[in-house]
């Protein structure tokens, strides 16, 4: 189409005359990580509006010359802000800022419940954490301009996006390189090869951030890599730091650790402070590995320490002012550290290794713009050499110096203006706030290499250059467009670019070929298209490298440009859509046949910057957005576009979304600078619309998908404004007027895509940056589903119901496949019409198959046993339908757990089970109860019930009942013997068999009332009272029996008889005394009765007495002693002694103290209790020891000396005979005692001291003295 045509001498020409703006503000804007994203998108609305009334402009004066209507050329600078704003619309945070927290917490969260989750899981949660997702590329495209579309071939250096490369210093097979570099948003981690290239191993698939902006391996230990990039590590349960950092890994790449920088700088002029964000480049001292160099965007940091710790270094720079990017340590002299960013003031030299920094002066000569970027480089070949390439702002270089930093002379190889190679267009100088690198030989200062838009190198100091854009040269062997780093290999001195393709090698110097490195897959997808009948096709849009298609294990290059959308018709997969940004549509029919079908009015400025357009499978109906939803009958490719529904000017389609289950109900999603977001419906083809959500961020959709047999419902990963705001995944069935939150245990973060996968039981996959997540209705949780997919953003899905699989297209790591969570084929959503139904009766069954089963299908219908076992199944129906009457066996045993099992095809791996139900049965009751009851006692009778309950009955003498529960057990009281028996049984299901009858007879009761005391004395009579329940069925008179003392009848005694209450009885003198006597009254018969005995009384007895000497039976003159008495019998006891001393006893034994003159025999003359005058027995003789009597005037007889006393007393003694020593303490405790002839010495010294008594016993008496022990 001619408004698509490269002409490039008018465009040059015209471009001339547009309002370039050097410094557009949302650029710049773009570039802050701390922007929020309502400012960025004001002053792109604003910028936009400034290039359209320039582009008129341009139109109107070209009319006026005569002059054909310039083209203008696809706008990279708003492709730019496109992309940036698809990743800020789904990382919001509340205040309009990137929200760099949130992700990670909630990741990070959902991980750590992943697992517990899981175990308590349904079987289908069990299942769905353990496939693994296997990886599809692109690895590579055919480099044959035969099997790709020739109008896009690229020549196949157009994988993904890479942004920086790294070396090993001594080998030359070791390479790392990153993806996406310093400004980009792409998810493809760092890649290392020890083959040169061959093959290539992903680092940081399993990261929790793949973001990096730069790698750097160490020149002395080339084991030690560092990274930085997006990762904002949580804080974890145990402690531990958050924020942006680097990574670190001492083992080649192999394992990482993130350290945080926990730097701040001042973001105003008041002091506040905030953390630093991301770092954009990191660099190594090549003499000391743990000296570090990292420029974030508004802080230069440094580390002695091998980035364990870190520092801001001291600049003239404000932080809140800077823009760092880039860094370049002076070749032999790493304490002389360059830094460049945003103007000439940023600059700097450090001479201390970075630790200060002060305006490096830079020539007059030097331009840049007052926000435009610098690039470094240096060259070992000319050390002081310092090499500038700058901007005037975000679009025109403003030159390439060569500065002499010891001499200041200042060498002006390419100037502001000037073009670097001949074949150089206008929009090569474009979007340098992404594409600008600079690299200079190590080795020969003449060869120097630019980045911009194009790769542009010079051998000879700047004299020629050589242009190397495949893009534009179509010359195999070229490289990609958008440079983003270049840099010589150590060693080889060959240089290494990246770009918006991959990376590529030099193979030689001027005019070589570069080597493209395959097998890096880094493909940033927007969107994947997959035909339901055929498994073995995809097409997927790709940003910056257009349209690939996979076919037959293979990648091939369909169109160009940013791959957006993209549609394969399943009835004809040969039949395939394809957009490029902003409205640009083609249909292919086949691999080499397109035509370009975009509708007469679609443009650049009323189509949104991604495609939107969908597609009716069944009725072949395409339909495209712009301010107008337009459709096209395909099923005649010559068929006109109709317009649909126009919507205001500045009303842009985002999103179009047809019901694939009804055409005429379709959804579209709309975005304005007015109104803000909105969501439409219709469901008559667009004769009337209806406004669901909106004006405002609520109706913000990050994806949405419509169930694909239900028009009325759809999924949608919302933004909510109210509290708590954020993501939510949410659900309406209403055509999006009502909505619920199904979001549950997922991450609390966008949801880029959503799929529900046909014929399931609502199984609905959700795609997030990290992971894809499925839960049907068998599950109470989200899950994760499958293992080892990347943690790089999931932008699509597709369903690939011809090879059971789910195909996903990321933003960074390519097209990966995983088996359904529900294979293709499979029995769903089994449902039994009852949950209770009566063995030999019928029920319904229903169920679904998932979508892509194919030719006849027979459905066997079977059912398990009780317990749910499908061991031996019995088969109930045969059917082709999805339908069915079965009729349950009448001989099935009644059961809570009997499922319904349906199998495809005989094929037991797509079978279905539905929910277990209970199958009935007629009833069935067993009566039993006792053979005898106890007078006055209620019999229980037991009905044992089988069959299905509840179950009504009744009884012999009673009215109906019903009951749940069996057994049940029913009282009865009776008086006599009774018969008894069921007289009617049912159910739910009719009614039931009775079996058994039960005769029950009564047993009497005897039971005494009173006795005519509670003490009784043995030989005593007395009578009882007693009650009889019932009748004798054998006795005609009672019997009292009398218990033994603990109350047992095991050999009772007759006491009494008589033939009425009450009744005498007579206690036996011989009877032993007990307390726990009974008495009970029994038949003069044998026979059963139930019997009650008196309570518990006491049989007293006559006492008896004994008496001995209980002390001393010989004491000294005037001292006492002490008689013991002991008793039998029942106490209290009354005894009499000889020496006519009386006394009482409650107890069996007793001691009574005396002090007797002389020598005496004492007895016990009599004793007495309640029961009368007892015997007695025995005597105590008490010897009576005289005091020594002495004359008055005489010497004493006996002495002990000394007194008081410490170590020894003597005693002496006038008299001849045995004596004996006995020392007492003053307690009276006997301590010490000693036989002797007439004298002895005694050791005291053991004794306590203080007054001890002595007892001195002669043969003519006793003395009695004190001794004091000292």
């Amino acid at each position: 189409m001619p408004t698509r045509l490269r002409l490039l001498g008018l465009l040059y020409f015209w471009s001339t005359l547009l309002v370039q703006a050097q410094q557009k503000p949302y650029q710049l804007l773009m570039q802050d990580e701390k922007v929020r994203y309502s400012d960025v998108k004001k002053a792109f609305e604003k910028a936009r509006e400034l290039d359209e009334r320039a582009k008129k402009k341009a139109v109107r004066q070209a009319r006026r010359k005569g002059l054909p209507d310039p083209v203008f050329e696809e706008n990279e600078e708003e492709a730019k802000f496109y992309r940036w704003e698809r990743w800020r619309l789904r990382h919001l945070a509340p205040d309009g800022t990137e929200d760099v927290a949130s992700p990670a917490q909630e990741f990070t969260r959902f991980d750590r419940q992943q697992v517990a989750a899981v175990r308590s899981g349904s079987k289908r949660a069990r299942q769905g954490a353990t496939p693994a997702w296997r990886e599809l590329g692109p690895f590579q495209t055919q480099t044959t301009a035969a099997y790709n579309n020739a109008a896009h071939y690229l020549y196949g250096y157009n994988v993904g996006r890479l942004g920086a490369v790294a070396f090993h210093p001594t080998d030359a097979n070791t390479i790392y390189t990153a993806a996406p570099g310093r400004n980009s948003i792409n998810s493809g981690g760092i890649w290392k090869t020890t083959n040169g290239g061959t093959s290539w191993t992903p680092l940081f698939d399993q990261y929790p951030n793949m973001i990096v902006t730069d790698v750097a391996v160490s020149a002395k230990n080339p084991q030690t890599v560092y990274a930085t990039g997006n990762h904002f590590a949580v804080a974890t349960v145990g402690g531990g730091t958050a924020g942006y950092g680097i990574e670190k890994s001492t083992d080649g790449g192999a394992n990482w650790q993130h350290i945080p920088f926990l730097v701040q700088y001042e973001t105003n002029t008041n002091g506040s402070k905030a953390y630093v964000g991301r770092a954009l480049s990191i660099d190594i001292d090549p003499a000391d590995d743990q000296h570090l160099i990292a420029t974030t965007q508004r802080a230069i940091l440094y580390s002695t320490n091998g980035g364990l710790l870190w520092q801001k270094a001291t600049t003239p720079v404000a932080d809140r002012l800077a823009d760092y990017v880039d860094i370049a340590f002076k070749p032999g002299d790493p304490q002389t550290v360059y830094v460049s960013g945003a103007g000439k003031e940023q600059v700097l030299r450090s001479t201390d290794g970075g630790k200060t920094f002060t305006q490096l002066p830079l020539p007059e000569a030097v331009e840049v713009g007052t926000v435009g970027r610098v690039e470094l480089a240096v060259s070992a070949a000319q050390p002081d050499f310092l090499y500038l390439l700058t901007t005037m702002g975000t679009e025109r270089h403003g030159g390439l110096y060569r500065l002499n930093t010891a001499t200041g002379d200042l060498r002006t190889i390419v100037a502001r203006g000037k073009s670097f190679a001949t074949q150089q267009q206008t929009r090569d100088d474009t979007q340098l706030y992404y594409c600008l690198s600079l690299a200079v030989s190590p080795t020969d200062t003449g060869e120097i290499h630019v980045g911009m838009v194009p790769l542009m190198s010079t051998f000879d100091g700047g004299r020629t250059w050589e242009y190397r854009h495949s893009w534009a040269t179509s010359r195999a062997g070229d490289v990609h467009s958008d440079i983003s780093s270049l840099d010589f290999q150590p060693g080889t001195n060959r240089l290494f670019v990246t770009s918006d393709g991959g990376l590529n090698a030099a193979t030689g110097k001027r005019g070589a070929a570069f080597r493209f490195y395959d097998n890096i897959a880094v493909s940033q997808i927007y969107f994947l298209a997959q035909p339901a009948s055929l498994s073995d096709r995809m097409i997927i849009g790709l940003q910056d490298n257009g349209t690939k298609m996979y076919e037959n294990g293979l990648w091939k290059q369909v169109g160009g440009g940013d791959g957006i959308s993209c549609l394969i018709d399943d009835a004809n997969p040969s039949v395939y859509y394809v957009t490029s940004q902003n409205g640009y549509l083609l249909r292919f029919t086949g691999p080499a046949s397109s035509s370009y079908i975009t509708p007469t009015g679609v443009t650049d400025e009323n189509t949104s910057f991604y495609t939107p357009i969908d597609y009716h499978q069944a009725t072949k109906t395409l339909f495209i957005g712009s301010n107008t939803l337009w459709r096209k009958n395909e099923n005649n490719f010559s068929s006109a576009w109709e317009r649909v529904k126009d919507f205001d000017s500045k009303e842009m389609i985002q999103d179009v979304f047809v019901a694939p289950s009804d055409v005429k109900t379709i959804y579209v999603r709309t975005y304005s600078a007015t109104t803000s977001y909105r969501l439409y419906v219709t469901t008559d083809a667009g004769q009337t619309w209806d406004k669901v959500l909106g004006d405002g961020f609520d109706a913000y959709i990050t994806a949405l998908t419509i169930h694909p047999q239900d028009a009325k419902t759809i999924y949608a990963s919302r933004y909510r404004t109210v509290s708590p705001a954020g993501y939510f995944v949410m659900k309406s069935s209403d055509y999006g007027r009502t909505w619920t939150d199904i979001t549950g245990n997922l991450p609390k973060v966008s949801g880029n895509a959503i799929t529900v996968q046909e014929g399931t039981d609502e199984g609905v996959y959700v795609a997030m940056d990290q992971g894809v997540y499925y839960k049907d209705n068998t599950m109470s949780q989200w899950t994760r589903y499958g293992t080892g997919l990347p943690n790089s953003p999931v932008y699509d899905m597709r369903v690939d119901y011809t090879g059971s699989k789910l195909k996903a297209a990321t933003h960074g790591r390519g097209v990966w496949e995983v088996p359904l969570a529900v294979p293709v084929g499979q029995v769903t959503s089994l449902i039994t019409a009852k949950r209770d139904v009566c063995a030999g009766t019928s029920m319904g069954v229903t169920y679904q198959v998932t979508k892509g089963a194919t030719g006849p299908n027979t459905y066997a219908i079977q059912l398990s046993d009780a317990s749910g076992s499908f061991a031996s199944p019995t088969l109930l129906a045969s059917t082709t339908a999805t339908t069915a009457d079965v009729t349950i066996p009448g001989t099935l045993a009644r059961g809570a757990g009997y499922q319904i099992r349906v199998l495809r095809n005989n094929n037991i791996a797509t079978a279905d089970t539905s929910d277990a139900f209970s199958v009935l049965t007629l009833p069935k009751a067993t009566l039993n109860g006792p053979a005898e009851v106890v007078y006055g006692s209620p019999a229980s009778l037991t009905l044992s019930f089988d069959g299905s309950g509840p179950w009504s009955y009744q009884l012999t003498g009673d009215g109906p009942r019903t009951t749940t529960s069996s057994p049940v057990v029913q009282a009865v009281t009776l008086t006599e013997g009774t018969t008894y028996q069921l007289t009617s049984l049912s159910n739910v299901c009719g009614a039931g068999t009775v079996s058994g009858a039960t005769r029950v007879t009564v047993i009497p009761t005897l039971a005494v009332q009173t006795v005519g005391a509670t003490e009784l004395c043995a030989g005593q009579s007395s009578s009882l009272t007693f009650v009889q329940g019932g009748k004798f069925n054998a006795s005609t008179s009672y019997v009292v029996q009398l218990s033994d003392a603990a109350g047992s009848f095991t050999t009772p005694v007759n006491v009494g008889a008589g033939t009425q209450s009450p009744l005498p009885f007579t206690i036996g003198t011989s009877q032993a005394m007990g307390s726990g006597y009974r008495l009970r009254v029994v038949g003069n018969v044998a026979e059963k009765l139930e019997l009650t005995p008196s309570p518990t009384f006491a049989i007293n007895v006559k006492p008896t007495a004994s008496i001995v000497a209980a002390g001393d039976s010989s004491v000294l003159q005037t001292y006492e002693t002490r008689l013991r008495l002991t008793f039998t019998g029942t106490a209290p006891f009354q005894y009499t002694l000889s020496n006519g001393t009386t006394g009482n006893s409650a107890t069996t034994t007793t001691e009574v103290v005396i002090k007797p003159d002389q020598t005496a025999v004492y007895r016990v003359s009599g004793v007495s209790n309640g029961c009368g005058v007892g015997t007695v027995s025995g005597q105590a003789r008490i010897t009576v020891i005289p005091l020594l009597a002495v004359e008055p005037n005489a010497p004493p007889l006996v002495t002990l000396r000394p007194n008081p006393a410490s170590e020894l007393v003597r005693v002496e003694s006038n008299l001849s005979g045995p004596h004996e020593l006995v020392l007492f303490d003053v307690a009276g405790r006997e301590q010490l005692r000693k036989p002797f002839q007439r004298n002895t010495e005694v050791a005291v010294r053991n004794l306590g001291k203080g007054i001890h008594v002595y007892q001195i016993i002669t043969p003519q008496g006793a003395v009695v003295g004190r001794v004091l022990v000292e």
